[in-house]
């Protein structure tokens, strides 16, 4: 396309202005100039960018958590012109229209991350992502079993409730316990016999966690039971008779003979 030919010329024109609507991506301006000796023209050339910068964020995800007291930030941007990323007002590096950053987290919770791009002609884009600083484990309490629980059933139910500011999970010896809305969770473990020992994991989003152990005995044995005195058949005149004898079992016991509780010593 000419803008400027030989008919705009002549002894009256001083200087002449012509606007071009510029095309995407390049433009070319070609000069041919023809004139007398000591002859000249000066040329200036101005060009206006109405385009701000394009502008993403490929990490952090939004409602990224950590526990860490940095994150790294991370993206792309697209300008016709040349362009400077900051985030949270650090200078970002750029390697080609990607760009990287190391910002600090300073608060506990939710913490705003800007980036903020801005190209040649002063046109600016800006875009947010927020991010979740956590390093405070759960807050778990168990209801379901009494630490040092004895039963005779295959197994015990696990109980109790979770508190965090993030998502959290819950185990118990390794499997996995559902957890509602309000935090409370109850599932089972299944018990060999003798001690049992079930340990409690929270762990939260940023993993956090937090450790809950009991002890649950499994005795489906009966005690067994030896009678030293009296002699079986033995007979007396006396009001009372002295009964002695042994009793073993792997929890505590109690004894009563004819519905009277009695004493049993350590062996």
């Amino acid at each position: 396309m000419e803008v400027v030919g030989q008919s705009d010329f002549n002894q009256q024109v001083g200087s002449l202005i012509k606007e071009v609507t510029l095309q995407p991506d390049t433009n070319v301006l070609e000069i041919t100039l023809a004139a007398k000796p000591d002859g000249f023209l000066d040329l200036c050339a101005t060009a206006t960018d109405t385009t701000p910068p394009v502008l993403t964020i490929a990490t952090p995800t939004p409602g990224f958590v950590t526990r860490d007291s940095s994150v790294s930030v991370t993206g792309t941007v697209e300008d016709e012109t040349e362009t400077e990323v900051t985030v949270n007002a650090i200078l970002a590096d750029l390697n080609g229209n990607t760009y990287s950053a190391t910002v600090p987290l300073t608060t506990e919770g939710e913490n705003v991350i800007t980036v903020h791009a801005v190209d040649g002609a002063g046109l600016a884009t800006d875009s947010t992502r927020t991010v979740i600083r956590d390093t405070q484990p759960p807050v778990v309490t168990l209801t379901a079993p009494n630490d040092g629980l004895i039963t005779n059933q295959t197994s015990v139910t696990v109980s109790g409730s979770v508190f965090d500011a993030t998502a959290v999970t819950v185990n118990a010896n390794g499997g996995p316990l559902p957890v509602d809305g309000a935090g409370q969770f109850t599932g089972s473990v299944g018990l060999n016999e003798g001690a049992n020992y079930i340990t409690v994991t929270a762990t939260d989003a940023a993993n956090n966690s937090s450790t809950l152990a009991r002890v649950v005995t499994r005795d489906t044995q009966p005690p067994v039971i030896a009678i030293a005195e009296p002699a079986d058949g033995a007979t007396t005149t006396a009001d009372t008779v002295r009964v002695s004898g042994t009793v073993s079992d792997a929890p505590a016991v109690t004894l009563t003979v004819n519905v009277q509780p009695f004493a049993v010593a350590p062996a």
